[in-house]
């Protein structure tokens, strides 16, 4: 069941490249489909993750806001909490690996995880800093579910795409259907 917390029923990525338009009119008629429960848009990408000095690459999963109301997620949360973003302030929660590998205190307010990315608008640059994106974000809380998910770091869409530098596009779309709903039936349609 905690496994289900982070699976959504219905996975939509791209068949080539890693990101696609998720305003495209078959997506929008999806999206208004009454037998979803959450849709959600996922901007993700690895990426190099600091805290003190402590550097561990994970996955940043940038999720938009119909994530956090889906079921049970605060289950899986081992310390501080499920909070994405409160009062226009965007928060990571982040996997227990990467906790354990970085010694991060979610308790520690004046700590934040500073994240890198390769800025795409770069190609070289005399100054290496240049190269790349870094976005700082305090760490709310520490989910635990199973390995492959617990070297992961949510956030918002909002803060992912500033992060990776994509202001439209999307790397996937999770669907989650409404309490007896075939989803089976749902992705043959």
């Amino acid at each position: 069941s905690m496994f289900n917390t982070l699976t959504p029923q219905i996975l939509i990525e791209p068949a080539v490249g890693k990101t696609f338009d998720p305003n495209l009119e078959n997506l929008q008629d999806i999206k208004a489909d009454s037998r979803i429960l959450h849709y959600t848009e996922v901007l993700k990408e690895k990426a190099l993750i600091r805290y003190g000095k402590g550097q561990y690459i994970g996955l940043v999963k940038g999720v938009s806001e119909s994530f956090n109301s889906q079921r049970h997620l605060d289950t899986t949360i081992i310390d501080g909490t499920f909070t994405l973003k409160q009062d226009d302030e965007n928060f990571a929660v982040i996997g227990s690996a990467v906790r354990a590998y970085l010694g991060v205190n979610v308790q520690d307010q004046f700590r934040h995880l500073q994240i890198f990315s390769p800025n795409k608008a770069v190609e070289s640059s005399l100054n290496p800093a240049d190269e790349f994106i870094v976005r700082s974000i305090h760490p709310a809380g520490v989910f635990e579910v199973q390995q492959q998910f617990d070297d992961m770091v949510l956030v918002p869409l909002s803060f992912a795409r500033d992060l990776l530098n994509e202001p439209q596009k999307v790397s996937a779309v999770e669907i989650n259907l409404k309490d007896g709903e075939s989803s089976s039936r749902f992705q043959n349609e």
